[in-house]
């Protein structure tokens, strides 16, 4: 995911941090929405369809970007120092989120959640560096597939009592990632954006996604129950 694909900040493709920096945004006023109605503080049905597709849009751009940095960083070669430090960090931060969410979520806990299946995908993708026709035939597959097996692939699978609170399998999502494959092959990262580049806030979120990612349910977590907590307090 994230900015490790493109390891001279000087190199950096502004479209890839642009669109990084966009699902960050997105994601984030998604787990605060999520935490509001874990609170009781809002009510709606997480089954909806434009919650399904708000959660996919995101997580389509998180795999999307990483294709396109997986492309742009081994087009030339497979940069094998460059994976090695890519996959710890993913395996690092995938592994802390299913032991953190273990310890406070046993019936709930992400086994398989966005990280891993980043890291899953990943290692999959660099299959398809030099064959980016053949990654964008895997995707089309894949979402084709989607129009007869579309209920079937929503349904989170049961590892506890609940569910996972993120069960991200790489079908149907891990197909974004060659989908970026492609894209990048054919210029889709040299793309400028029509916009001032004194913006610099979305893309700055784009070059610190994973730190972002780990830690802003940190924040807003207890934030959301501190306030819930003081409502409740004030209609007693």
């Amino acid at each position: 995911m994230f900015s490790t694909s493109i390891v001279n900040h000087s190199n950096r493709y502004p479209i890839i941090d642009w669109l990084r920096g966009i699902a960050i945004i997105l994601m984030v006023v998604f787990h605060f929405v999520y935490d509001l109605r874990a609170f009781d503080l809002i009510a709606f049905d997480t089954k909806a369809l434009w919650w399904r597709l708000y959660n996919n849009l995101i997580i389509f751009l998180f795999l999307f970007c990483a294709g396109l940095g997986l492309y742009v960083c081994h087009r030339q070669g497979i940069r094998w120092e460059v994976v090695r430090r890519q996959v710890m960090k993913l395996g690092a931060a995938a592994l802390s989120i299913s032991v953190i969410t273990w310890y406070l979520f046993p019936n709930s806990w992400i086994y398989f959640g966005t990280l891993h299946c980043i890291l899953a995908s990943y290692l999959l993708g660099l299959l398809f560096v030099k064959k980016p026709l053949l990654a964008l035939m895997v995707a089309a597959v894949n979402y084709l597939s989607l129009l007869y097996t579309y209920e079937a692939s929503i349904e989170f699978p049961r590892f506890g009592e609940q569910g996972s609170l993120d069960h991200i399998p790489l079908y149907p999502f891990g197909a974004a990632l060659f989908l970026g494959v492609f894209a990048a092959s054919i210029g889709f990262h040299r793309l400028s954006l029509p916009i001032k580049s004194g913006s610099n806030l979305i893309p700055f979120l784009g070059r610190h996604s994973l730190k972002i990612y780990l830690g802003h349910q940190v924040i807003l977590y207890p934030l959301v129950m501190a306030y819930a907590n003081w409502v409740f307090s004030l209609l007693q």
